[in-house]
């Protein structure tokens, strides 16, 4: 719920007597309580999703940003831009087709690790079952099979010490 609904907006839910909060924060498809997201909708809550995969299961502060922002949610404080400049990649798809799609391209510091495994187009496949489309910086980074995604969230992290 976190990257679909405002920040106003909690749900609850019971699960075999355990109650359960799901806050909103992000706000990418406020509609959604009441009627379908858009396809734009569906992809920019799929690339908040993937934004926040973690294959190391541990706590770790990003920073995400869009260009341009849809919402003000992902645009980086001045704090921000200071303190997590370290670009680790973009991240997009849409996990809401029938078949889901779910891409990255790498930043200057991206921990995500191939498998040594491709798709039959020769994408590189991370751990995280993330197909790696090239640099961020490439010109063709948000094209996949001839989908061009304009819905891309970028994570940035804070550099280590040296």
């Amino acid at each position: 719920m976190r990257c679909a609904l405002p920040a106003e907006v909690v749900l609850y839910a019971d699960l075999d007597g355990e109650r359960f909060t799901l806050p909103g924060s992000i706000g990418l498809a406020p509609r959604w309580l009441t009627e379908a997201m858009t396809p734009s909708e569906e992809r920019w809550v799929s690339a908040c999703l993937l934004a926040h995969v973690n294959d190391f299961g541990k706590h770790v502060q990003i920073s995400i940003r869009a260009t341009p922002p849809p919402v003000s949610e992902l645009d980086a404080s001045a704090d921000e831009q200071q303190t997590l400049t370290l670009a680790e990649g973009g991240f997009f798809g849409n996990l809401f087709l029938p078949q889901p799609v779910a891409y990255t391209c790498l930043g200057t510091r991206t921990p995500a690790q191939a498998t040594g495994d491709t798709t039959a187009t020769g994408l590189p496949v991370t751990v995280c079952r993330l197909l790696v489309t090239g640099s961020c910086d490439q010109a063709t980074r948000f094209t996949v099979e001839g989908t061009y995604y304009s819905e891309v969230i970028f994570v940035y992290l804070k550099p280590r010490p040296q």
